[in-house]
């Protein structure tokens, strides 16, 4: 499944942080058809399978919406990865479990979202299936957060269908209009696919960065991911 990673001008030296990641957890890497969706070239070397789409000048944060929607109606994929520009991986991707997820898409009518992280468990949901070391679960339709850009698996009409004009990222993820769509969102509990550090809060460095997002772990610093990452933070 194709990876897509949104980012601007402002962020995009984040990015080689989150494909050092890619490189080192997420199975398959070299193979994987990785698009970067920005402005501006980065400036860093990428590797063969990761293109750059330039959507235009780099312009407002309020624009995210349009030009992300006019790039993403471009696009053949049904389904895809997106990803977060200011983040990067904790641990291995967990394959067996991404794969049954792909399976959810394939089977499963008026999928929207699916999860990869644990953030459909921490709001209001239903179990929908039980497995041996997790379950299957689906947001309630009257859940806040519908529209969450954490690491997911999207259907590209309904990842669409909310972006409209004069709308920031922030406002994206807030809208109340997906409550009660009868699109499927849906999630893993006890189980994820992935972790993440995030590296950016409030327009600087995360006083956490190194800190992962769900689980808490923390990233030793006398490691070579470490130092990589804060060389890429630091030069902003």
């Amino acid at each position: 499944m194709n990876i897509y990673i949104p980012t601007s001008n402002k962020y995009i030296h984040l990015v080689e942080a989150l494909l050092y990641s890619l490189k080192k957890y997420w199975y398959d890497f070299d193979n994987t058809k990785v698009v970067i969706v920005g402005y501006e070239e980065p400036k860093y070397a990428l590797p063969k399978n990761v293109l750059f789409k330039s959507i235009g000048d780099d312009d407002e944060v309020k624009n995210w919406a349009i030009d992300l929607k006019n790039y993403f109606d471009t696009v053949d994929d049904e389904f895809f990865v997106y990803m977060n520009d200011d983040a990067a991986l904790v641990y291995d991707l967990d394959i067996d479990l991404f794969n049954y997820l792909i399976e959810i898409t394939e089977k499963s009518d008026n999928v929207g979202r699916i999860s990869l992280t644990k953030d459909v468990s921490n709001n209001p949901h239903e179990i929908m299936e039980e497995e041996e070391d997790f379950s299957v679960i689906e947001l309630s339709q009257t859940s806040s957060y519908r529209l969450s850009t954490q690491f997911s698996i999207w259907n590209k009409e309904y990842l669409t269908r909310y972006m409209t004009e004069d709308m920031t990222p922030w406002e994206f993820e807030l809208q109340s209009t997906p409550k009660n769509d009868g699109w499927r969102v849906i999630g893993i509990k006890d189980r994820y696919c992935l972790d993440f550090y995030h590296l950016w809060r409030r327009g600087g460095i995360s006083k956490s960065w190194s800190q992962a997002v769900h689980s808490g772990v923390d990233l030793p610093e006398d490691s070579e991911y470490h130092d990589f990452i804060s060389k890429v933070i630091e030069n902003d």
